[in-house]
């Protein structure tokens, strides 16, 4: 047996029993306290003009009378239906105006 082979194992097992011990704080981490916080960059000349855009839009959308409307979104759906009725008569008007000028012996568009 080695002498002073107990003693340094009794130290060893003493420190792992208890858990690891905690660092120090690193003098690293204690100079970033004392540095003071930059400052944000202003916004460039390119995000100012969107912001001045987003803005005014904003502005325009409140002012519009449906804005404030509660039934805002059932009235879009009409108007929109409403879009779509007149899109398809249209189209119905042009299709049966080539077939009347079909029948009518050829001369639709372009005759003279």
């Amino acid at each position: 047996e080695i002498a002073g082979e107990g003693w340094e194992t009794k130290g060893v097992e003493a420190e792992f029993k208890d858990g690891p011990t905690p660092a120090a704080p690193s003098p690293a981490s204690s100079l970033g306290l004392l540095v003071p916080p930059l400052p944000s960059p202003s916004p460039s000349p390119a995000v100012l003009k969107q912001l001045s855009r987003v803005a005014r839009l904003t502005a325009q959308m409140q002012s519009h009378p449906l804005h404030s409307e509660p039934r805002r979104e059932e009235i879009l759906a009409a108007a929109e239906k409403a879009e779509a009725l007149a899109a398809q008569a249209a189209r119905l008007a042009r299709k049966a105006g080539r077939a009347a000028g079909g029948a009518a012996g050829g001369q639709g568009r372009g005759a003279a």
